[in-house]
């Protein structure tokens, strides 16, 4: 049993798939979100490839709880999976997921701060679908 992580975005979606025994989450890759047509397709095979039985979404709510625009994209993709996949799909709060990230890939890079790279988006939108995935699965 896998569960697989999605960090939704304008311009990317994360990816993120736990260890069988639902206890780590570890990124996996990032997806062209303006690219619709071959997204589905994409999560269809990663869907088969890793046996995953559950989904997690990220719902990036306001600082105040609220639903921003962001939010009804991330609900209008929720559905459109829903519409795609028959597997239940569990939704998580990820305010300062994409922060977490970023901050926990800098204390993996050990250079002094003016000569670390710049981070690749994809690469913390990936982190941040991990993230999101492994506080759901501390939940459990």
């Amino acid at each position: 049993m896998r569960i697989l992580g999605i960090d939704f975005g304008e311009k990317r979606i994360g990816l993120a798939i736990s260890d069988p025994l639902g206890i780590l989450a570890t990124p996996i890759e990032t997806l062209d979100s303006s690219e619709m047509d071959l997204v589905i397709p994409k999560l269809a095979e990663t869907i088969s490839d890793h046996t995953v039985t559950k989904i997690v979404v990220g719902i990036p709510w306001t600082l105040s709880g609220k639903s921003g625009p962001q939010t009804k994209k991330t609900f209008e993709f929720i559905s459109l999976i829903s519409d795609t996949f028959e597997i239940p799909i569990k939704q998580i709060d990820e305010r300062f997921t994409s922060l977490q990230a970023e901050k926990k890939l800098r204390l993996v890079d050990k250079r002094s701060r003016k000569k670390q790279k710049k981070i690749p988006k994809g690469l913390i939108d990936s982190v941040s679908a991990a993230i999101i995935l492994q506080t759901y699965l501390d939940t459990k």
